[in-house]
């Protein structure tokens, strides 16, 4: 029966055939010349081998290693012989029985690995760190053995191979941190006329998706048609920059000195540096989904929103050099995948579906978790932290505030915040054309002070204006996409609507105070 021999020069562990005599053998690691005798035990244990192996460095005196004499082997006697045939069974079964536990550990591993379907992201497998007890000078017991491809395992080996863990629990909570940054100025603007006109033209098309940067001193604009972005200085009354991008339903969001592009068919964002348009990188996401719709506070740099069609909610760090997920927000808290908007702040996002405005649920952070507020008629998130919509205005948590001359939730009047100012906001009130061919138009106004009755002084009266067709439906209704129309920045002093059609901007010049 062959016993475990452990080199005392490396501490490798191979088998020696048991001898009557003491035998010379070569260490498969270290290539030693070791002895080993077998000495018989007078009362061996059950199952056990009725010998012990005694091990010294140097050969046999007068005989050559096991390795030395062409593969000859001492004779064993007659018990010897029968002893080892039954032994060998016993290792065969043990053999056995350690695969059959291989393959289920692996089993089980793959299991962890592979069916965590809900975040369907991979997960570093973390190995326990090795111990290692031998010398610097001394090979470690890991080394292989040319002559035996299957090495038995030493139960006094000090260095057990690692051992893989079982991925991570993903966390189930998060902070909401908006990343804080300084504002660029917003000087007013100097139009050559009131009202001015920027005629987008061939060269550019119509404007697809809107989303205001650096607290209202840039308009970031897609153009599906000609596969560009451009950007709009309120400040100046100008487009400032245009860049090649990509075509299609193309999702934006922007922050104070950064800005995103989400191309929902190929799920990649592409993030933009800010004024200049210079692309700082392509990043993918952790999303099974595309993206339904993207929000960043237009007063922060972070973090991203994007939710999927179903609703479920991932909220990414928008870095100069990547996009990082924020561990725990991915969740389905039962909001409205159609549209969300962010407060400029970061601090919260409304969602709401764009075919009406009568269910709003308005998602913010608490005790480390999504908190959701149903409300009614009020998606569009001011700079004061306050929600504005048809007919009414609300808080953050559904609770109505008293606006003079307010006609009240689902009156039809729609009540849009200036995207820089908290005490500025527009009133867009639907109404008939005078005559025989009446048209169905609106009527636009500036309101300051929590006053829906009465307009700002100096401010014009905007109605039946050619930028105003098309803002209601043959059935009277406004598009519920007005805060894609209708921009009233109040240190720019401007008013910028852009058309139904939305090849033109349009500019007044405002007298605010």
């Amino acid at each position: 029966m062959p016993l475990d021999l452990s080199c005392p020069a490396c501490r490798f562990v191979f088998p020696v055939t048991e001898a009557r005599h003491p035998i010379g053998v070569l260490c498969p690691g270290c290539e030693t010349k070791l002895t080993a005798e077998f000495r018989r035990i007078p009362v061996p244990a059950p199952g056990e081998s009725p010998y012990e192996l005694l091990v010294k460095t140097g050969s046999p005196a007068g005989s050559q290693s096991e390795s030395e004499t062409s593969g000859k082997k001492l004779s064993l006697d007659d018990e010897d012989r029968a002893r080892q045939s039954g032994s060998m069974a016993v290792v065969i079964v043990s053999t056995l029985g350690a695969l059959l536990s291989a393959v289920a550990a692996l089993g089980l591993l793959g299991y962890f690995l592979f069916t965590d379907l809900e975040s369907q992201r991979s997960e570093t497998v973390r190995v326990n760190p090795v111990q290692n007890n031998t010398t610097p000078n001394q090979p470690r017991n890991s080394r292989p053995n040319p002559n035996n491809n299957n090495p038995r395992p030493n139960p006094n080996d000090n260095n057990p191979r690692p051992i893989p863990e079982p991925p991570k629990k993903k966390a189930d909570r998060f902070d909401l941190k908006p990343v804080p940054g300084t504002l660029p100025a917003i000087t007013p603007a100097k139009l050559p006329a009131s009202p001015s006109v920027i005629d987008f033209g061939p060269a550019n098309g119509r404007v697809g998706a809107v989303a205001v940067a650096a607290g209202g001193r840039y308009l970031f604009m897609h153009f599906p048609d000609t596969r560009k972005l451009g950007l709009f200085d309120t400040a100046k009354g100008q487009m400032i920059a245009g860049i090649d991008a990509d075509g299609g339903d193309v999702k934006l969001a922007a922050g104070i000195d950064r800005a995103v592009a989400y191309i929902p068919n190929a799920k990649l964002v592409r993030v933009y540096s800010l004024p200049d348009l210079r692309r700082l990188y392509d990043a993918s996401t952790t999303m099974v989904f595309h993206a339904n719709t993207i929000a960043m506070g237009n007063r922060t740099n972070g973090p991203l929103i994007m939710c999927d069609p179903f609703g479920e909610i991932f909220l990414y760090d928008v870095g100069l050099t990547e996009l990082k997920e924020i561990e725990g927000a991915q969740k389905k808290p039962g909001v409205h995948s159609g549209t969300v908007l962010a407060f400029p702040d970061g601090t919260g996002f409304s969602t709401f579906e764009q075919r009406s405005l009568q269910s709003v649920k308005v998602l913010t952070e608490s005790a480390l978790n999504w908190k959701v507020t149903n409300m009614a008629n009020t998606p569009y998130p001011g700079v004061d932290g306050l929600l504005y919509g048809n007919g009414v205005i609300n808080d953050k948590n559904g609770r109505e505030i008293r606006f003079t001359g307010a006609p009240g939730g689902g009156s039809g009047t729609i009540f849009i915040p200036a995207i820089d100012s908290a005490s500025h906001f527009l009133k867009i009130v639907p109404v008939n054309t005078p005559g025989p061919r009446s048209k169905k138009t609106v009527v636009v106004t500036v309101h300051a002070n929590r006053n829906a009755a009465t307009p700002v002084a100096g401010t014009a009266t905007i109605t039946g204006t050619t930028e105003l067709e098309g803002m209601m439906d043959p059935f009277g209704r406004i598009a519920t996409s007005l805060d894609q129309n209708f921009f009233l920045i109040e240190q720019a002093k401007l008013l910028v609507i852009l058309q139904q059609d939305r090849k033109k901007l349009t500019m007044y010049s405002l007298d605010l105070k």
